[in-house]
């Protein structure tokens, strides 16, 4: 029993690791998106 309980916290730990990466690098993505939103119609004004 203490080995499965073992191993399923390291499973939630792994798990909320990989979902914190993926937010970021989502969160990244999109501030990388809006930037290139933002960025474009400029030099078509211009």
């Amino acid at each position: 029993d203490e080995s499965k309980k073992n191993s399923y916290w390291f499973y939630l730990i792994f798990l909320m690791k990989r979902m914190n990466l993926l937010s970021k690098i989502r969160k990244k993505w999109v501030r990388i998106s809006c930037r290139n939103g933002l960025e474009d119609p400029k030099p078509k004004i211009v």
